[in-house]
């Protein structure tokens, strides 16, 4: 997606302002929760397949 000048120029605008700021950082917030989020998934399902591998081999 472009975005059009004057998209950017409301962006702008509403990042001057309080309530601008506030739907920036919640945005943040978000953004970082469901990064967390997504990062602690991959890293149990990779930890499990691991583990699962080296249980399979162990009893070989």
């Amino acid at each position: 997606m472009v975005a059009t000048t004057v998209e950017i120029a409301l962006g702008v605008a509403l990042a001057a302002t309080p309530v601008g700021w506030v739907l920036i950082i919640g945005a943040g917030l978000a953004a970082g929760y469901a990064g967390a989020v997504a990062g602690d998934f991959i890293g149990r399902e990779t930890a499990t397949l691991g583990h699962d591998a080296s249980n399979y081999l162990l009893s070989l």
